[in-house]
């Protein structure tokens, strides 16, 4: 399963020119002292970016800390405060105000849960899609989102149809093009109690029966276009969803966010169209998220400042510029590589001329994989070898990686940052 619970919203005014400098300024932290909530961004997978961006989509991940301290704990501790020091209990006062002392010193100490929300921003559409539907999940990403930007106001798209209604008719007569009926479905009894059903012919007489007694539909599991399985909740909510048999867990899904956008914006748009969304602020999907066009793809036009020994006569699909430290060993640059290839699979490799054998185990890698490598000068003056459409950057310092950052970002290209 990709998403536990999918939610879309309509940005209004977003400006994302400032999110990586804005999201990276605000870092979850622990609650300290006497607080009980924080919030900030966590950021995605083992690259540590706040913000990951692919063309007009930007994920992130908005996070809440809390203090897990039950009023029990601190009714327990007031009364062994008061049977220790008994001149303090008979002389009364305020009890509210010896509560607070108290839970003031036990909050340092408490357990903290973490709670993670991720996104992923469409900057075309103005779409937001929210990978959490608790109350919980979103505060902790809509906070996190005010906090660094000041303000943030977004909309939620809802159904404009009475969705249990729908759910039934699909059932007992047909469903739309695209979407064919799973195995499972939960209907209400006009007593208030549900029925469900497992892994059954949603067409059989099992159902039929229900449907025949004038039970409706309270959830109900699909399968659009044999690419995802989902369930819709009385209330339109998709939930469960995920290719047919996907194993994965959500929070590990989230690392392949561009895969999932490749199918989730299509998905939306047409299960929007069916539960009555304003299709004009949906979507369109259908961009390969790992092919940018031709004109995309290209980049800055070629300067004396970074001449390639042997340019791409076509458009790079993902190509990465990976510029590892100086010292890092042969078997960490091949781990860092394996990583990036498990998620983006490039069509070749841009690499520097430095001597050094982190450089050279870049270029190892590359020839035991077959993945072309085009060798780039670099000097003193950072400049973008044409041909890449990513970046990879393994230094430590600090420094390095934020000009790594902008020099990405500048040329509109992707940024992945791996620890050593």
């Amino acid at each position: 399963m990709w998403i536990n619970a999918l939610s879309v919203f309509r940005v209004e005014n977003a400006d994302t020119t400032e999110w990586v400098k804005a999201f990276s300024s605000f870092p979850l932290v622990d609650p300290v002292g006497g607080e009980r909530k924080t919030y900030g961004f966590t950021p995605l997978g083992e690259e540590e970016l706040f913000v990951d961006q692919m063309h007009d989509y930007y994920a992130f991940v908005g996070s809440l800390a809390e203090r897990m301290l039950p009023s029990e704990a601190v009714d327990r501790e007031v009364i062994k405060f008061k049977n220790a020091n008994p001149e303090r209990a008979a002389a009364g006062g305020d009890a509210d105000k010896l509560w607070c002392e108290i839970e003031q010193r036990m909050l340092p100490h408490a357990a903290i849960r973490e709670t993670r929300t991720p996104a992923v921003f469409c900057a075309k559409t103005s779409l937001l899609y929210v990978f959490g539907q608790t109350k919980l999940g979103m505060e902790a990403l809509l906070t996190s989102v005010r906090n660094a930007l000041g303000s943030f106001v977004c909309i939620p798209m809802s159904p404009s149809i009475e969705v249990a209604g729908t759910l039934t008719e699909w059932i007992s007569k047909e469903t739309p093009d695209g979407i064919a009926l799973g195995e499972d479905v939960v209907f209400e009894v006009s007593d208030g109690s549900r029925t469900t059903i497992i892994g059954q012919d949603l067409k059989g007489e099992v159902v039929r029966k229900h449907l025949d007694a004038g039970e409706r539909v309270k959830r109900l599991s699909l399968v659009w276009r044999d690419e995802l399985v989902f369930e819709i909740s009385e209330k339109g909510e998709a939930k469960k969803i995920g290719p047919p048999g996907c194993k994965m867990k959500p929070r590990t899904a989230v690392l392949h966010w561009p895969e999932i956008m490749e199918k989730l914006p299509a998905f939306v748009r047409e299960l929007g169209g069916h539960l009555g969304y304003e299709l004009d602020a949906l979507d369109p999907g259908g961009e390969d998220l790992e092919s940018p066009s031709e004109e995309e793809s290209i980049g800055p036009v070629e300067t004396e400042a970074a001449p390639l020994d042997s340019p791409s006569a076509a458009a790079p699909g993902f190509v990465p510029l990976v510029v590892p430290s100086v010292e890092a060993p042969a078997d960490v640059v091949h781990a860092i590589l394996d990583r990036l290839a498990s998620r983006h699979p490039p069509d070749g490799i841009v690499i520097l001329k430095r001597p050094a054998d982190s450089y050279r185990a870049v270029y190892s890698w590359a020839a035991d994989n077959g993945i072309q490598v085009e060798l780039a000068a670099w000097g003193d003056e950072l400049a973008w070898p044409c041909a890449a459409t990513a970046l990879v950057c393994t230094a430590s310092d600090e420094q390095v990686i934020q000009d790594m950052r902008a020099l990405a970002i500048d040329h509109g290209c992707k940024v992945m940052v791996a620890r050593e």
